[in-house]
């Protein structure tokens, strides 16, 4: 989108006000002013394009909360249609794959367990925390949680921790946190390693990013899973060559061809919740949008259509950073909004005036900036007309966006 430097604001501002310059205490004054407007015009709608994200998927936990933050990467153009997504943030302390495409929504089960223990037998899910702790070393953070008695849980030592194929790598404990099987396999997912006790069954395949590799805007490289590993996680793109050069998804070879370089986004912070909805809306079909409330920890999904929901596609409003310029502010290369540029020139202008007690100017320039973001606002509505990301369309029968 189109943008003004910050040192064109300045000028402008300076042009208004007739001078040539303003005092190095002035230009302080006008800065913070221009950041209190710059947050105000943010604020005046919950759709500026420049900072609405439609339909990105997000990780809901256990509790059915979305929060705020989220280390994970959406992945598209990966080349294998099914490897695109949500890549979350697993156990990534010290091994070298960290994240795994669309993690809280693969169950694995438990079973064999008897007496005593058998109520941990059953369907288990990721939940991520931090800062866990074992009796012989320190754990991976994350979990994988009984849906049903989620005081059964597994945890994994750090690799750095582990004793090798003789100690233990993988702990099922109970709800008294005393310790039911163990494994002692490196593997990446508990149902891939040979435990003690009980029958462990997952998903053939699981598509991860690697840790160790480099990830960041529209680059992904990341290094194969390391030799001697049996697990069938399949690593995207390897290492060696450069990346693109990419996995045979048929029998988990390399392949001689290249693929499309894949695209990645980082998923930033949310600043304000629009939309929630359970599938992908804005696209070809319908999709069932949710309730929700929003609270510290983010937002909270009501009435979700089954207790171990996954993955939401969230509509938001990208978080608000003010400018950081605190010197040297006519030179200044950082971009402004053009669509705010008029209305914090005004806007600020007018804040000046006031501030040197030239209430009736400041009152004409105030007009001049309502003028400007008026204007602004009405090419929103204008070219939302009816089909607005922030308007929900509902019938007796279902919810739609369309």
């Amino acid at each position: 989108m189109q943008t003004r430097t910050y040192g064109d604001l300045f000028k402008l501002i300076q042009s208004l006000a007739g001078v040539r310059a303003f005092a190095p205490s002035e230009q302080d004054d006008i800065a913070n002013l221009i950041n209190r407007r710059f947050s105000e015009i943010y604020n005046e709608s919950p759709i500026w394009p420049r900072y609405v994200v439609p339909s990105e998927p997000r990780l809901g936990t256990l509790s059915q909360i979305i929060p705020y933050t989220q280390n994970s990467y959406v992945i598209t153009n990966a080349g294998v249609s099914k490897a695109n997504g949500l890549y979350e943030q697993g156990m990534s302390s010290d091994l070298s794959d960290a994240y795994t495409l669309n993690g809280s929504q693969i169950r694995f089960t438990i079973s064999g367990f008897t007496g005593s223990d058998e109520d941990a037998n059953g369907e288990y899910q990721f939940n991520y925390a931090t800062s866990l702790s074992g009796g012989s070393g320190s754990m991976e953070n994350g979990e994988w949680v009984n849906t049903k008695t989620p005081g059964y849980r597994i945890r994994r030592y750090l690799f750095s921790d582990w004793a090798g194929p003789t100690g233990d790598f993988w702990e099922l404990s109970s709800p008294s946190s005393s310790v039911i099987a163990t494994a002692p396999n490196k593997t990446l997912y508990p149902w891939l390693a040979t435990w003690s006790l009980g029958t462990f069954s997952g998903p053939d395949e699981t598509y991860n990013l690697s840790n160790g590799g480099v990830i960041s805007e529209n680059t992904l490289s990341a290094p194969a899973v390391s030799s001697g590993e049996t697990e069938k996680s399949i690593s995207l793109y390897t290492a060696g060559s450069g990346f693109g050069k990419a996995i045979n998804f048929s029998d988990y070879s390399q392949n001689n061809g290249l693929l499309p370089t894949p695209s990645s986004t980082y998923t930033q912070d949310i600043g304000d919740f629009i939309r929630i909805h359970r599938t992908e809306p804005f696209l070809n079909n319908s999709a069932l949008e949710y309730d929700f409330y929003v609270s510290f920890d983010g937002a909270h999904v009501m009435n979700v259509v089954a207790s171990i929901e996954g993955v939401y596609y969230v509509t938001y409003k990208a978080p608000f950073v003010p400018f950081s310029v605190t010197s040297d502010y006519t030179n200044s290369a950082v971009e402004v909004p053009l669509e705010f540029f008029h209305y914090l020139a005004h806007s600020t202008y007018a804040d000046f005036l006031r501030m040197d007690g030239q209430t009736d100017k400041a009152f004409a320039e105030e007009q001049k900036a309502a003028t400007y973001m008026a204007l602004e606002l009405e090419r929103i509505d204008t070219r939302s007309n009816n089909n607005s990301l922030n308007q929900r369309f509902s019938t007796y029968v279902n919810k739609q966006s369309r």
